[in-house]
């Protein structure tokens, strides 16, 4: 059986601050570490989980860069998704690979800065939603998720298909399916983030109808223009 995942709020979390990417909760993140400070926060997460088991240890708040920091000592969106590292592949020069996947939101009320041996923040957090098992049900939104994704545009998207099996398994809850539909289609670092920092998930779902309806229409758009129309020297591509 596997251990449940524990998330401790009472105690400052490391925080790994990136750059146009954000981790949404359910969704995995392959990342590549190389700067000496991430390389001691992810040595030591792994202690952590190895001294604790992966249900306590190993987790990192996995913070968007702010676009002005103003008065802030780092430049970080106020929500963050706590992570935890499910997989890690060292490299002999000390860099290494890991996988991150996210476990849910949370908002920093603190920034502790670098004190002594350790190179990285930590910040303290505390909870932007309920538990998984109390969000509230989404009916009829999985039917309208496989009708748009089953659809005759989408559907030629190649991670569609790994969306529709996980769409078509009944367990996997329809909140869940949100995130990782998010994780997949939505490119723009904005929209991504305030599905992040939406703390309703009939919001969050709402948002991501809306991409997917701009997605579609996007690639109808594109079908009905005949590369002998496009401007010489351009494509769509």
């Amino acid at each position: 059986m596997d251990e449940p995942i524990i998330v401790d709020f009472s105690r400052p979390m490391p925080v790994f601050p990136l750059p146009g990417v954000v981790v949404l909760p359910h969704a995995v993140r392959p990342l590549h570490i190389f700067e000496p400070r991430y390389r001691q926060m992810i040595a030591n997460g792994l202690e952590e989980a190895e001294a604790h088991g992966p249900g306590q240890g190993g987790q990192l708040a996995m913070a968007c860069l702010a676009p002005r920091c103003g008065e802030s000592p780092v430049c970080l969106r106020p929500v963050v998704c706590i992570g935890r590292i499910v997989e890690h592949e060292p490299l002999p020069d000390g860099r290494s690979n890991i996988r991150i996947q996210g476990l849910c939101r949370a908002r920093i009320t603190g920034v502790h800065e670098p004190e002594g041996k350790r190179l990285y923040h930590m910040v303290d957090l505390t909870p932007v939603e309920p538990a998984a098992q109390s969000l509230p049900d989404l009916p009829g939104f999985r039917d309208r998720l496989r009708r748009l994704l089953g659809g005759e545009r989408l559907s030629r998207m190649q991670s569609v298909q790994g969306l529709i099996y996980w769409l078509d398994q009944d367990e996997v809850p329809v909140h869940a399916l949100v995130e990782l539909v998010a994780h997949e289609l939505i490119n723009d670092d904005d929209q991504r983030y305030a599905v992040l920092a939406e703390a309703d998930p009939r919001c969050r779902a709402r948002i991501v109808h809306r991409e997917l309806l701009s997605l579609d229409r996007l690639i109808a758009a594109t079908d009905r223009q005949s590369w002998r129309d496009w401007p010489k020297g351009l494509s769509w591509n």
